[in-house]
């Protein structure tokens, strides 16, 4: 990353290394070590909520056997909120990123990261990252340094302040990856296990009476059994809801909802066939076609949603190629060192 920049102080920024993880819906609660040059701690987390630091060593640092200066080390915990976007859950991936500011970041400092300390600055190697980092829930795929625009509508009291309006930030930056397990256990069986539930009661209707004498099928059995299926599904759409604490629908909420479609379509059809004139296509083949209609559309219904959620014609913003263009250029930097 550039060294400074006109009016900008550079300042070598303190090295991590995280070594536990954990994720809320909104907010990561960070612990990890840092050290530095700098005598104290002098750095601030804008989104952090709850943080403590403790010093844990200084020690001399050796060039050719004469003393070049000090390292401070220091261990820390924090609570970082931040917004999520789950509108893809579960198959969603979240950058989580670490924004750092000096104390005096009034003063027109901007901070760059001393990548001498990571023998690999790949971010498939997760640079940063502990081997035996606990991240229940998530798989980090990714760690890297970024600069993000900085604008602000102050100048903190202070008339020289040139960080109004695009001033860099540095950030460090963990994407991770959702384990699919957990919702595969928790929410995808159960729906499954509904889908096909639902399907059994709607193999039970029909107009034969030789079929109705076997299955008992009337309309209040019918009636019954749906309401049970959406108490059900209901439950777990609401787990799922306060989970998240999300405003946006999910990719899997759509689950949910063709599920609820076609509880309402199966008590329908129950009672259309139960009128004193029903239609011919209900009667025929013994309500033959609302069952092979079942599969069909369930399936479509669930390709058209993933459709919608995973193939959007979406071209990659601004920061993104700012900050692809800010990893490569560390790479290229470290290289050629």
């Amino acid at each position: 990353p550039p060294r400074g920049a006109p009016g900008r102080s550079p300042r070598p920024t303190p090295r991590y290394r995280f070594t536990r993880a954990g994720c809320g819906c909104v907010s990561w609660d960070l612990r990890g070590w840092e050290w530095g040059k700098s005598v104290g701690w002098d750095m601030i987390f804008p989104e952090a909520v709850e943080s403590s630091v403790e010093p844990l060593y200084e020690r001399p640092i050796l060039e050719g056997g004469a003393e070049v200066g000090t390292v401070f080390g220091y261990s820390f915990k924090l609570t970082v909120r931040e917004q999520f976007d789950f509108h893809r859950y579960p198959f969603d991936t979240k950058d989580v990123w670490l924004r750092m500011w000096p104390k005096d970041f009034d003063s027109n400092v901007v901070l760059v990261p001393d990548l001498d300390a990571y023998p690999e600055i790949d971010p498939a190697l997760r640079p940063g990252l502990d081997v035996g980092l606990v991240l229940a829930g998530w798989e980090p795929l990714r760690t890297y340094f970024q600069y993000r625009e900085g604008n602000y509508s102050m100048d903190f009291g202070n008339r020289d302040y040139v960080g109004t309006e695009g001033f860099p930030e540095l950030n460090f930056t963990v994407d991770v990856q959702r384990n699919f397990i957990n919702t595969l256990v928790s929410d995808l069986i159960p729906l499954a296990v509904v889908t096909f539930l639902l399907y059994g009661v709607l193999r039970t209707l029909g107009t034969n009476h030789a079929r109705i004498a076997l299955t008992g099928f009337s309309f209040t059995s019918v009636l019954g059994a749906c309401s049970g299926l959406v108490f059900v599904i209901l439950l777990g759409h609401i787990q799922l809801r306060n989970a998240l604490a999300g405003q946006e629908i999910t990719y899997l909420e759509w689950y949910y909802f063709i599920i609820y479609i076609a509880l309402v379509l199966t008590t329908v059809n129950a009672w259309m066939l139960i009128a004193e004139d029903p239609p011919p296509w209900i009667v025929w083949g013994d309500n033959l076609l609302a069952r092979m209609a079942f599969w069909p559309l369930i399936t479509t219904a669930i390709f058209l949603a993933s459709a919608v959620y995973f193939f959007p014609r979406t071209e990659p913003s601004q920061a993104d190629d700012a900050s692809a263009r800010i990893r490569s250029h560390d790479v290229r930097d470290r290289n050629a060192g």
